[in-house]
């Protein structure tokens, strides 16, 4: 009788055995796809903010486009949070200040270096820094 018990465990530690296997055979795929999942999902949520970023980084170029004055280029513009840095030229760097507070996207224009003589006849070379309302990634 005890060997018929041990008979029937045996048997009954295989047969889950068995089903325990086969129930890890239909789990892979299963965990591969979840796996895959997961990955599309943080691709997904990079390019989003991606997206994001190129979207309000092309709207602050347009207003400052606008803002500036025609006969003002730029050389170099860096995005920090909320703080944007500009260097270029103008025939008259001066009223880029109340120009670029005058806008209102932007605020608290000031030069981050002094004026000098710019390459064309009757502009300035600049260097000025401002605030936006909202943060845009580098």
């Amino acid at each position: 009788m005890l060997s018929s018990i041990l008979l029937n465990q045996r048997d009954a530690a295989a047969i889950t055995d068995a089903k325990l296997e086969q129930l890890k055979a239909q789990a892979t795929p299963v965990m591969a796809e979840r796996t895959r999942l997961q990955s599309a999902e943080v691709r997904l949520k990079l390019l989003s903010e991606v997206q994001s970023s190129t979207a309000s980084t092309s709207v602050l170029l347009n207003n400052l486009a606008q803002t500036l004055p025609d006969h003002t280029w730029l050389f170099e513009v860096e995005l920090h949070g909320l703080e944007v840095n500009i260097s270029g030229e103008s025939e008259d760097a001066a009223g880029l200040l109340a120009a670029i507070d005058g806008s209102p996207d932007f605020a608290n224009a000031r030069f981050t270096a002094a004026l000098t003589r710019g390459t064309q006849d009757n502009s300035e070379r600049f260097a000025l820094s401002f605030d936006t309302d909202e943060a845009v990634a580098p």
